[in-house]
């Protein structure tokens, strides 16, 4: 039996105290879909905190910071979109020796354990990071 999937996008202005309500949005999908508690919280935790670092890249007090948390049969996507300056590529990068590309909170090693996959692209003034969590990771399919 399917379930029906579901989309939900939230725009947040560039104040740090809305980042909990976009947390609580996560929690409310991984739940529905039957995540552990852990891998719930681990989730939420990256997300809000990747939240809180990419706010202070928006540039003016009128940016936005665009999430849509997107339901499948296997996961759940998280987009991070906003129109500002780019975070490295060296974020979800490991150095050639295996360690973080930089001693950042969400660089390399945490994020990729947090989630399963992590896209970044950045065209025409938009920065889109996309953050793939699936529900039972041992049956992933590639």
């Amino acid at each position: 039996m399917s379930r029906e999937c579901s989309r939900t996008t939230i725009q947040l202005s560039g104040h740090e105290q809305l980042v909990p309500g976009v947390g609580g949005a996560v929690a409310h999908y991984a739940d529905r879909v039957g995540m552990t508690e852990a891998a719930r919280d681990s989730l939420v935790s990256a997300l809000e905190d990747f939240c809180r670092e990419t706010l202070p890249l928006l540039g003016n007090d009128d940016a936005r910071l665009n999430v849509a948390i997107e339901e499948f049969e296997d996961r759940i996507e998280i987009v991070i979109e906003h129109a500002g300056v780019a975070q490295s590529s060296k974020r979800f990068d490991l150095a050639a020796n295996g360690r973080p590309a930089s001693d950042s909170r969400l660089m390399g090693v945490r994020l990729l354990r947090t989630v399963d996959r992590v896209e970044h692209d950045s065209r025409n003034g938009l920065v889109r990071t996309t953050l793939v969590k699936y529900i039972h990771p041992h049956r992933r399919a590639f």
